[in-house]
């Protein structure tokens, strides 16, 4: 089976799992297992997205540490270097960091603007580079920088939607058996929001206005996608975010949610940990988890076939409940 994660960065955990008006994340959670999910320990967020797709922990030798990616590709199998080994390719969008597959994996990497050189400078091939530069890209990454023009909120929504709107080319143009993508602009909502309380009232306002149109317009972009997909895919959704919370330190925290009709557990889950995502989607995708993945499955013990896992009726039934997702045929 095909995987694909949408990572939002700095949505805020706790909403993506219960504001109903987020109509696909909610059709995604009537047909899947979802929850709260403990995170790992580096401040800021970004290295969180290293951690879950290595099963690996903060304390892990290059991890967290933003100068050291070449040492942590050489030590690290990501789930997409599992997917590779058995001859799969993968496609990474706006991974933060650029923490993309090795260079001679034959894999499709698209790097996070560049905010001094304004340029994709971690994507490759060169091909994919050329072709997203049609897509009115790369003339976002400074305004994603600048955090109180008059028109940031419209500005934000014309960079998720241009991002967005690559992400359903390479979706409907690139074979992939792992796509992951990873939308960042959330996060410059959550700083507005963490400086409100320096903020007038009418600002105030405004910055709330701009995150709650912001989630429901991203819900709508989400939508888009799942209506390109085919029943013999995985969904996963993660939003992580940084919880200020705990007086020692900043602790990563999020909700997600898992989708597909070989997904033998539905409804809450309790318990889970960023570094089980992983092992989980690999188990479903039937791929052998490597020994090196930290986490732990969520369905292991249980009945999963990757063709299918159930009797053609209890087939019937899940797909049943996946048909408002949209992409069911």
């Amino acid at each position: 089976m095909k995987i694909l994660v949408i990572g939002l960065e700095g949505v805020d955990p706790k909403t993506l799992l219960s504001d109903d008006r987020l109509g696909n994340i909610r059709r995604l959670m009537n047909a899947g297992c979802f929850g709260p999910m403990e995170g790992v320990v580096p401040s800021p967020s970004f290295p969180a997205w290293v951690c879950m797709a290595a099963s690996q922990d903060a304390g892990a030798p290059g991890i967290g540490d933003f100068r050291n990616r070449g040492d942590l590709q050489s030590k690290m199998e990501f789930i997409w270097d599992r997917v590779g080994r058995d001859g799969k390719t993968s496609i990474l969008f706006g991974i933060p960091f650029g923490y993309g597959p090795r260079i001679d994996s034959g894999n499709s990497s698209v790097g996070v603007l560049d905010s001094e050189s304004n340029q994709w400078t971690l994507t490759s091939p060169d091909s994919i580079r050329n072709e997203i530069k049609n897509i009115n890209l790369e003339n976002t990454s400074k305004d994603l920088m600048a955090l109180s023009n008059s028109d940031i909120k419209e500005k934000r929504f014309l960079i998720t939607e241009n991002r967005f709107e690559s992400v359903r080319y390479l979706i409907q143009n690139h074979s992939w058996d792992y796509f992951q993508f990873v939308e960042i602009v959330p996060s410059s909502i959550q700083q507005n929001l963490k400086q409100t309380s320096e903020l007038l009232d009418h600002e105030k306002s405004h910055f709330g206005e701009v995150s709650q149109n912001y989630l429901h317009r991203l819900d709508e972009e989400i939508g888009s996608v799942l209506e390109l997909l085919t029943d013999d895919t995985i969904v996963c959704v993660v939003a992580i975010s940084i919880d200020h919370t705990d007086t020692q330190a900043a602790v990563v925290k999020g909700s997600f949610l898992i989708a597909s009709t070989n997904n033998p557990l539905i409804g809450p889950m309790d318990g889970v940990n960023l570094l089980d995502i992983a092992p989980t989607l690999l188990e479903l995708a039937g791929y052998e988890i490597p020994a090196s993945m930290k986490g732990r499955s969520l369905v292991e013990g249980k009945h999963v076939d990757s063709e299918s896992g159930y009797t053609l009726d209890e087939e019937e039934a899940i797909k049943a409940r996946l048909s408002g997702l949209g992409y069911i045929s």
